[in-house]
């Protein structure tokens, strides 16, 4: 239980900068993956990977299956070896990504990271792996669209108010206000929201109200890209998007 909730401190919520030498040059928080091999990585496909410098290892999705595994870093020299993952056994129907994000894996000798950005380099100086920072989901976030479909204007701005380490959230679904509780799973990206509690004032359309709410009794996991957060349902398909305020 420590274990998990010292991960999940570390990727949902703020990232404190280390003191160490090597913390402050080593990125140690999540990833997430935009390229590989110069190819940037098809829409809806979400790999990420995370360090954890001090332990000397690494976890994270390669698309579809979760692995984790052991890491030398040189902090110094800018270097980095990733050890075989070990992996869930899960079948997708699209395993290219994934395929190719571990096979680069293997190769990656170094490492380049400014601000938000992480490049991992091969034994010939071609970066073959790009990435950048996961944000952390706590906050506030913005209903940009329902299943596809743009949320348009509407006399209260749907939101919801993200507390990971307190299983919670707090918001408005368009016209009452909504509270919920939540089953979070940093590691692995899961997210299950609770019988939620709702205000009962009456508001000429209740159409957004509902699609939301039914929407996120349907999601399963997440994931945050910049300002944008993507919630999935158990397939991986993308029932809300939501915007960072």
């Amino acid at each position: 239980m420590s274990l998990l909730l010292a991960v999940c401190l570390l990727s949902c919520s703020s990232t404190k900068q280390a003191k160490q030498e090597t913390d402050a040059v080593m990125p140690i928080s999540e990833w997430f993956v935009t390229s590989i091999g110069g190819e940037q990585v098809k829409s809806g496909v979400h790999p990420y990977i995370a360090f954890d410098a001090a332990n000397g290892s690494y976890w994270g999705n390669a698309a579809c299956n979760t692995i984790r595994g052991k890491l030398e870093a040189d902090a110094k020299r800018g270097k980095i070896k990733f050890g075989a993952p070990v992996s869930t056994r899960m079948y997708c129907p699209d395993m290219d990504v994934e395929n190719s994000l571990v096979s680069a894996l293997t190769e990656v000798v170094a490492y380049n990271a400014s601000g938000d950005s992480l490049s991992l380099v091969n034994e010939d100086g071609k970066v073959i792996v790009s990435a950048v920072r996961k944000r952390p989901i706590d906050g506030r976030w913005i209903f940009e669209e329902v299943k596809g479909q743009k949320v348009g204007a509407t006399e209260n701005i749907p939101f919801l108010e993200i507390y990971s380490s307190e299983g919670r959230v707090h918001g408005n679904l368009g016209c009452n206000m909504y509270n919920s509780s939540i089953g979070i799973d940093c590691t692995n990206g899961t997210l299950e929201f609770g019988l939620g509690q709702m205000t009962l004032m009456a508001c000429p359309d209740l159409e957004l109200e509902g699609s939301i709410n039914k929407a996120l009794s349907e999601v399963r996991s997440f994931n945050v890209e910049g300002d944008s957060l993507h919630l999935l349902d158990g397939s991986g398909a993308e029932v809300l998007l939501m915007l960072r305020d």
